[in-house]
Order: structure tokens, then sequence, then C-alpha cells
């Protein structure tokens, strides 16, 4: 279905410019997950609006269910899915309407593969993993997403291929609408699943104002539950690993959006993912005892948010050698810095059930607020949970490096792994959170 068979100029083409269902479609009052669902172009100049409208039998109001502008355009076929779950008992019609603007030139919205009905969708085994590489259609990529090469900051973790929430490095002030990349398919989660994990990796150069979300579907439900949030304080120019626990999905087939909603102002913003999987989360092992100075084995560590290994810097300095676990690199103010500002350690340690007074030992120093508080925490491996074993607030402030150990005899006979997360209050300031020597034995 075509908007401009004639290709023509459509400047100020915008009454009674739609295409109509000619009968209605009775949904069933008992639809499992009714949707909309069609395969679109779209190249719109600014000032054009496009509309996705439905009317029920015995109404001859229209409802928009969908609008796109030119922050929508996408040069290839992409799917539209709309959810129709408050239209179940009912008849419905479909209108595509467009309204254009005063801008001289053709458009182009054409559709095609029209359904109402359950979603068209696809299934894959768990576990399910995607280098972007060779397995590209399994991914809808609507508005600026795309699979795409290196370009600039926009790069692959892995291979030459990415998931790239801004291939064209536009100006993507106030893309916030169908700016989505979906999962084409559903992914059964086996009820025994130990440790089911969603995981990736991800570079994030975000503004002030500009959300980034990662959501979840069920099957047989239209709704989409949001799992991570990102914003600014999450920017990151380096890969790092996203970790997302899945437990609560056992026995359930879902699939994945990621999902941004840039906010006014000026600028490209940076979001590309790679090395996607939905599995038991993709760890090493390491040995015991371990030991850590963050001189040559950096890399065991997974650092988001401000986190980083680091030189010495200001305040932040190193207890031994030259570099240490930083939770302020790049001494910003990390007033409200409280979601996935975190360190982890990339693989679980396994403790024997014979070891004699095993300790987490590191030394630190440690300047905070008021509303500031600061975690460690272990996680089992076979069990998403996180336990806290020892947290931080300004009470416990020392301006040199002092000495922590934390016991770890209930692990015995357990491999675990550990967590440095940060949770800042609203008070402005920079903090100082640095972690050297860090060891797990006896």
């Amino acid at each position: 279905m075509d908007g401009n068979p004639g290709e023509i100029d459509l400047s100020r083409y915008n009454v009674a410019q739609w295409a109509t269902l000619n009968g209605y479609i009775a949904v069933p009052a008992d639809a499992v997950q009714p949707t909309l669902s069609y395969s679109y172009k779209l190249e719109l100049l600014s000032g054009d609006n496009m509309y996705v409208r439905i009317q029920t039998q015995g109404s001859n109001t229209w409802t928009t269910i969908r609008s796109y502008n030119y922050y929508n355009n996408h040069s290839e076929y992409v799917r539209e899915e709309i959810d129709l779950s408050a239209y179940a008992g009912q008849a419905v019609r479909v209108r595509f309407d467009q309204r254009n603007g005063s801008g001289n030139g053709s458009r182009l919205w054409v559709v095609d593969d029209f359904q109402v009905g359950e979603p068209p969708l696809a299934s894959y085994g768990y576990p399910y993993s995607n280098d972007f590489e060779t397995s590209v259609a399994d991914w809808n990529t609507q508005g600026v997403w795309s699979v795409s090469t290196d370009h600039n900051a926009w790069t692959s973790q892995s291979g030459f291929l990415h998931l790239d929430g801004n291939p064209g490095e536009i100006d993507l002030s106030r893309y916030n609408v169908a700016q989505w990349a979906t999962l084409n398919g559903y992914i059964t989660i086996p009820v025994g699943a130990a440790q089911p994990t969603l995981s990736y990796s991800y570079k994030l150069g975000l503004l002030s104002g500009d959300n980034m979300y990662v959501r979840i579907q069920t099957q047989g439900s239209n709704s989409w539950t949001t799992i991570r949030s990102y914003n600014a304080y999450n920017n990151h120019s380096e890969y790092v690993r996203e970790e997302i626990d899945l437990s609560a999905y056992a026995g359930q087939a879902i699939r994945v959006r990621f999902d941004q909603r840039n906010g006014s102002g000026s600028g490209s913003r940076l979001w590309v993912v790679d090395d996607f999987q939905v599995s038991e989360p993709p760890v090493a092992s390491y040995t015991y005892p371990y030991s850590n100075d963050f001189e040559v084995a950096a890399s065991d560590w997974n650092t988001q948010g401000a986190w980083a290994v680091t030189t010495d810097h200001n305040g932040w300095t190193s207890q031994s050698g030259v570099r240490h676990l930083d939770g302020n690199a790049g001494e910003v103010d990390l007033s409200r810095y409280n979601v996935a500002q975190w360190a982890t350690l990339n693989g679980y340690i396994p403790i024997p059930v014979d070891a004699i007074q095993p300790t987490l030992s590191y030394g630190y120093q440690l300047e905070l607020l008021s509303g500031d508080n600061m975690y460690v925490r272990v996680q089992e491996q076979g069990d998403n949970t996180w336990i806290t074993v020892r947290s931080y607030n300004l009470n416990d402030n020392a301006v040199g490096y002092v000495l922590e150990q934390v016991d770890l005899s209930a692990y015995a006979g357990k491999a675990v792994r550990i967590r440095f997360d940060q949770r800042n209050g609203s008070g402005s300031g920079t903090r100082l959170w640095v972690i050297d020597d860090l060891q797990v034995g006896g």
C-alpha cells in the first residue's frame, strides 16, 4: 500500500489523504495477544505527521494508536506492532492517515503485510546468543536503530557488526517515539534454568534528559516491562558488560527491546550493544586464593557508570603501584549517581570447603556525603541474588588507606564473585571511594 504512487510533490497534502479498511474485524473477547502488525518504510520531511487510527463499530470516532514524523524515517522495511488488547470483544477497522507539511518534495510511506491477530513472531532456543555478525534478521530496528559496522566512536566489541542507536551520527534531539530495537521472536526459558541472565556489552554517551530503557515482554502479553534504565549518569566510553537477572521469567517465553527516549538537548547520542545473550552468565573462573592489585589484571573487573581502573589523580590515589579501582575516575559531581554504579568481578572464585578463615580483604579510602550509601556484595554461582556483606556511609570516611576484612566462612564450598556498588544521595559534590590490593584467601 503506497502513500505516493505517483511520486509527486506532496506539499500540503493533508486533508483526506488516507487509506481505510472497508470493513470491521471482530477481535475475540478472549484473544490472547491481539496485535495490529505491518511492515513499513518511511521518509518524511519536517512538519509531516502520519497517523495510524482505529475506529470501533458503532462509533464514528477515530482514535490515534500510532503516529510518525521524520524522526521515524527508515529507508528499509521494519515491522510495527501495536497492542489491541483494549479492543478485545469489539469490532475495529484501521486507517492510515497522512498529514503532510509545507515542505516541497515527495514523501515515502509504504505499508505491506498487514495483520490483525497474534503477533507473527519467531521462536528461538535457550540459551540464545547474538553477536550481530550472522543473525541480524533476529532484530527489528525502528527509527534510527540499525545493525551497523564501525564508525567513529560507534564501534563493535567483537567482529564487525553491532546494534547501533545512531548509525547516521545525527542530532537525536527529541527522538523519543518508536526509537527501538526489538527481538523478532520469543526465547523460552526452561523452568529449571539455573541463573538465567540477560547479558550484553554496551557503550553509552547520553545527554541530560535522555532516558534509555531495556524492556521485556512475555509471550501472551502485549505489555513491556522495564528491567533496566540508563541516563547520563551511566555514560561509559568503553564497552562494559551488563547482566540482568531473568529468574522471575523461568518457565516463560520472553523477548527483549532496547528503547531510547532522547530529551531536548542538541547532539548525537551513543548507545551501541554487542554480544547479546540470554543464558547463564558467561563469566570466568578464578583460582583460590585470588589477589588483584589492579596493575596487570584490570580486565578481571567490569566497571559500570563512574567506575574505572585508573592511575593516580588528585586525592584518588593507589595504595601500591600506580593503578587502583576508582569510583569516580572523572572527578565529576556524583549527585544521584545511584543506578548501575558498580564494579563487578567478571568471574567466580571457588572457596574450598575446608578453607581456613576465608576472607575478602582490600585497602580503601572513603569520602562520602550525607545520604550516600556504599555496598560490598557477594553473589554465589547458580544464584542471581547479590548479598550485602559490608556497607559504608559518611561515618566510615577515611582519608588515608585502611584495611577492610570481610569474613567469607559462610561461603566455604561455594564459588563467589564480588561487587562494589555505590548509591549516592542528592548532595552536590565529588565522592571518593578507591580500592586497592584486593584478596580473597585465608
